[in-house]
């Protein structure tokens, strides 16, 4: 009789254990404690990642947008002729622009030799029946040929913070891997980052 309530008690505090969990009671130590790793763990800028961003500026002196596919081959070609090793778009392409625009760009992705990444996202559409679907949206096929594609998909938590990253994203029997993953070349790594 002792012996089983014994382990009447320890499956007790272990149900208890269990549903703290599984009801977020333990969130806040767990990103307390992520939160100090990165902080202890920090390491200085290589110097080595430069971000080009569209800009107010940028869009006043091209005065369009959305710009034509050329504009983006340009830069893809310039940063190239720099001596990048990883670009990334994190633009959707998902939709042809003209024939020739879209041409010119896929002709500098090519130009490019696998050094660029696109994004690709899952957005929430509704089907014929008004239910909530995700569909994955990637860019056309002239360009996707000549690039890697990583998903760019976060998920924000209830304090609006990202606290995890998938370093893959399973799209059925494909494992596409995220832009973040690609970008710092841990393609190899385990299923998170953080």
């Amino acid at each position: 009789s002792r012996a089983m309530k014994q382990r009447f008690s320890s499956l007790l505090v272990v149900g208890v254990v269990v549903a703290v969990y599984l009801l977020g009671g333990f969130a806040p130590l767990e990103r307390g404690l992520t939160s100090l790793r990165f902080r202890l763990l920090a390491q200085e800028a290589t110097g080595q990642v430069v971000v080009v961003g569209i800009d107010s500026q940028s869009l006043r002196t091209l005065n369009t947008w959305p710009w034509p596919r050329e504009y983006h081959g340009q830069l893809v070609d310039r940063l190239v002729a720099a001596g990048a090793h990883r670009i990334a778009l994190d633009i959707d392409f998902s939709s042809t622009s003209n024939a020739h625009s879209d041409a010119r760009f896929a002709e500098a992705l090519a130009r490019a030799g696998g050094h660029v990444i696109m994004a690709t996202f899952k957005q929430p559409v509704r089907d014929e029946n008004g239910a909530q679907i995700f569909m994955q949206t990637a860019p056309i096929p002239a360009l996707a040929r000549h690039t890697r594609l990583g998903h760019v998909n976060v998920q924000v938590e209830a304090d609006s913070l990202v606290w995890r990253y998938s370093n893959f994203e399973n799209l059925g029997e494909f494992r596409l891997p995220g832009m973040a993953t690609l970008m710092a070349g841990q393609e190899q790594r385990a299923s998170r980052i953080f």
